[in-house]
């Protein structure tokens, strides 16, 4: 399957013309799976104002805000109402208060422009006042940090947004970006044979009901190619997901022992 660069992907307006030069050459990338150029992240989002929070909030201390956030999971098919707390102050002391109350909200169109401002800060100062992200500032994330912002989307989408939902979508995919861009909803068909990237932000879903696919929220720049993606999915903060792929990939030979 070709990818085709007809539309914008995962940016904002004033990234569109920075890289507009070089869209063909990150559609190709993104195509054929390899990481040519500088794969950047905007970071301008959208300005919508905070909605009241459904979520359960409260202060220990100053600068220190913990969210306990109560979603419903499937275990030994049984619905269950899972609490689970996140501290909303970063290690740079950046606060996600804002993310929390968009997701909450369900503005998740909103919350990912705020997740793509959050990156930035997250990834340093000369990437906070460039306004996007350079691949190789990514490591400059801490694990708590990204874990956090991870933990945010999981939650408020009942497990099915966030960046480990689509490293492991990733994962089952063999790691081959047109069969993950594919499954996270972010091509539509363009002939029989050829997908090309949805137009940024008409065409993506800002909705978490179905039939919006697993894993299609947070979005992440592949305009100059997927660098960045794969440098935000190999990030140790979701190193978990992998040893989760490999138990699922050994557990059927191990129901049978070792083969003789």
């Amino acid at each position: 399957m070709a990818l085709l660069q007809s539309s914008l992907f995962c940016v904002s307006s004033h990234a569109v013309a920075a890289g507009a030069g070089a869209g063909a050459a990150g559609a190709s990338s993104a195509g054929n799976g390899s990481s040519r150029g500088v794969a950047g992240l905007s970071c301008r989002g959208l300005q919508i104002g905070v909605v009241q929070s459904g979520a359960r909030s409260s202060s220990f201390g100053r600068g220190s805000t913990t969210v306990v956030a109560v979603s419903s999971q499937k275990r030994d098919g049984v619905e269950q109402e899972v609490a689970s707390s996140v501290d909303l102050t970063t290690d740079s002391g950046a606060s996600l208060e804002a993310l929390r109350d968009k997701l909450a909200a369900g503005e998740w169109e909103a919350a990912d422009a705020e997740t793509r401002r959050l990156l930035c800060v997250l990834a340093g100062e000369e990437a906070e006042k460039r306004k996007w992200v350079y691949f190789s500032e990514v490591k400059f994330i801490t694990v708590s940090d990204l874990t956090k912002v991870d933990s945010l989307w999981r939650q408020y989408s009942n497990g099915k947004f966030g960046y480990s939902v689509q490293k492991k979508i990733w994962n089952n995919s063999g790691k081959t970006w047109n069969a993950f861009f594919k499954k996270v909803g972010w091509t539509r068909a363009l002939d029989e044979y050829q997908d090309t990237y949805k137009k940024f932000p008409l065409e993506f879903m800002w909705d978490v009901a179905d039939p919006t696919p697993e894993g299609h929220l947070p979005l992440t720049n592949a305009l100059r190619g997927t660098r960045l993606l794969q440098e935000v999915l190999n990030h140790p903060a979701f190193d978990a997901v992998d040893e989760q792929t490999k138990l699922r990939t050994q557990a059927p030979a191990s129901l049978f022992g070792k083969s003789r």
